[in-house]
């Protein structure tokens, strides 16, 4: 079966090229963190329209020595944010003003200087060798330029310097092809020789002002300068009498997460007077409702969280469904994201996601750095009376959710995705199959599926909306087969977000499932 491997240590992402160096890195004597740092700066690389060193994400690991640590180096909105200034989306989303200040640097630096066995210019050196000598495309990004995925084309043509560097005589490379990024090289290499901080407050920090002044961007060196990687206390909850679920805390969905867990469990009591699909809908359509009026930077606001993550919450929840309809209000929005997964033979755990927004980003391409740039600005709310309202100095919402599960007080499962908002609704889906109706990972992993926004239902596959119980049409959902590609399997679409999962076997035997709904980059030793 595409996508699946079997080894003593693994890493999985959606990328070949980043999930085989971080198997060189565990080969050569690495673990997880190195492999998994080594991994994301490739991956930004290989496919740059999903991530790369000009954003920001979520890092979550349990050591072997027991230790679980949470990184929060999301982007930030900068000091000089008007929000008055965003009066249509594409202003969120295009250009210079859309950008928030990157941490993706900081952020996997940080981690690999505390708990990587590798020197760190080791580990970037994979990622400065792909720049410099170029990576073939893939089916993935070439279809996804070709369909104008998040106006990507639209906003790489907005700047000279990003038709040079992402497109070949204007037009999107073909797959196979040799895209090469010599000013990314230069950059790393600057980065490993100068430190991180250079970055920040160096050579690269002024260039990067330079351009944010000329073209009038919100973003400052100042906020470069005073970037911080957040320090954060992982979710961690009991769930069935054997399992421990470590996972995101807010401004990530971890909460949601096991909210839906929660309910789900409750829900199952009932699975004679109601088909799975139908406690799915009902339970997303919750938690999205929930996540979107309650999740948000902890630092400008109280979130409560042991209220959703509380079992006497999701029982009244569930009660509340079998009892009444309800309304529900969520965003549905594509996202540029990628996820590495990692585990080595000493048990270190990492889950990492990563982001630059919208797929390509702002589609500002810093000059003589090859550093794209993230469109971030674009995951605030701009209703004022909304949680994630956008402010200067904070960090957007955000779908991403690493997430480490213990069986017996040992890595068991150490999974992620990518997909917008479907990165939620994904892990959910997988975790339900997986944890609840006991289906094996790769099953779980490959099950259809279905996203709720508001009161619409969006299902994978045509026979699946007659799965869906008439309930839920007198409830008001209504039912859709929505697709926006394949890209490399018939079957499976890009649009419900990709999962990549490593699940723990026996000792000394892995098990790694890459989601076929992007492309299945996998790797065992």
């Amino acid at each position: 079966m595409h996508g699946v491997s079997i080894g003593s240590q693994a890493i999985a992402s959606f990328s070949p090229k980043a999930s085989k160096t971080g198997a060189r890195v565990l080969k050569n004597g690495g673990n997880a963190i190195d492999a998994a740092v080594a991994s994301s700066l490739v991956f930004g690389i290989a496919e740059p329209g999903w991530s790369g060193i000009g954003g920001g994400g979520f890092i979550l690991a349990h050591l072997s020595t027991g230790e679980n640590i949470v990184l929060d180096y999301r982007e930030t909105a900068p000091s000089q944010t008007d929000p008055a200034y965003y009066t249509d989306e594409k202003k969120t989303s295009i250009g210079y003003r859309s950008i928030g200040i990157p941490g993706t640097i900081a952020g996997l630096f940080s981690l690999q200087k505390r708990y990587g066995k590798m020197q760190l210019e080791d580990v970037v050196q994979f990622a400065i060798d792909c720049a410099s000598e170029g990576i073939k495309v893939t089916e993935l990004w070439e279809k996804s330029m070709h369909q104008n995925f998040d106006a990507a084309l639209d906003k790489l043509r907005r700047s000279p310097y990003s038709t040079e560097v992402f497109l070949r005589n204007n037009r999107p490379y073909q797959t196979g092809e040799r895209l090469i990024q010599k000013d990314l090289a230069k950059t790393l290499r600057t980065i490993v020789k100068e430190g991180p901080q250079v970055f920040y407050e160096g050579e690269i920090a002024d260039v990067i002002e330079e351009d944010m002044v000329t073209h009038n961007a919100f973003l400052r060196g100042n906020d470069l300068a005073d970037y911080e990687v957040k320090n954060r206390d992982p979710l961690e909850i009991e769930f069935r009498d054997k399992y421990k679920i470590i996972t995101m805390p807010p401004p990530g969905s971890g909460a949601s997460l096991i909210e839906a867990l929660h309910i789900l469990e409750t829900l199952m009591e009932h699975h004679s007077e109601f088909s799975s699909e139908d406690l799915l809908v009902e339970t997303l359509a919750q938690v999205m409702e929930d996540r979107a009026r309650y999740l948000c930077d902890p630092d400008f606001h109280d979130v409560p969280v042991e209220l959703l993550v509380s079992q006497e919450y999701a029982k009244n929840v569930a009660q509340n469904i079998l009892n009444t309809a309800r309304t529900a209000t969520s965003a549905d929005k594509q996202g540029g994201t990628a996820h590495v997964t990692a585990l080595d033979k000493e048990g270190n755990a990492v889950s990492i996601t990563e982001t630059i927004e919208c797929f390509m980003g702002s589609g500002v391409t810093i000059p003589d750095t090859g550093i794209l740039m993230n469109d971030e600005i674009h995951d605030f709310s701009f209703n004022s009376d909304s949680v994630n309202y956008i402010q200067p100095g904070k960090r957007p919402r955000s779908s991403m959710t690493p997430t480490v599960i213990l069986k017996n007080g040992n890595p068991f499962l150490v999974l992620g995705a990518t997909g917008g908002t479907r990165i939620l609704t994904a892990l959910i889906q997988v975790l339900f199959h997986r944890l609840q109706l006991n289906q094996d990972i790769v099953r779980a992993v490959h099950h259809p599926r279905l996203h709720v926004q508001g009161k619409n239902v969006y299902v994978e596959h045509e026979g699946m909306t007659r799965d869906i119980s008439k309930p839920l049409h007198k409830q008001g959902f209504s039912v859709e087969c929505k697709k926006v590609f394949s890209p490399c399997f018939d079957g499976y679409d890009v649009y419900y977000g990709a999962v990549e999962a490593i699940e723990v076997l026996s000792e000394n035997k892995v098990l790694a499932v890459s989601d076929p709904r992007k492309y299945y980059g996998l790797a065992t030793v």
